[in-house]
């Protein structure tokens, strides 16, 4: 399985077209990583809501994203949006 970053600025539309193509076997993949210079983009919540990623926000100009497996926290990234 191939593992993926994604790379998105807005809604993340073509992020949540990804992750039906994995979810549905279209393509052998899996999201490892998704980073954005946009801390309100719409593919953190898409990626929350797919499971597994989780963005904090630490403050105006950083957010902290990661995934969880087995209550750990795994392909932690500190992004600075400025």
């Amino acid at each position: 399985m191939l593992r993926i970053g994604v790379l998105a600025s807005h809604e993340g539309a073509t992020f949540q077209s990804i992750i039906n193509a994995c979810a549905q076997g279209r393509i052998d993949c899996r999201v490892a990583r998704v980073i954005s210079n946009n801390s309100e983009s719409g593919a953190f919540r898409s990626a929350a809501a797919a499971g597994g990623f989780h963005a904090v926000r630490v403050n105006d100009q950083y957010r902290i994203v990661f995934r969880f497996e087995g209550g750990d926290a795994f392909d932690v990234l500190c992004a600075d949006y400025h």
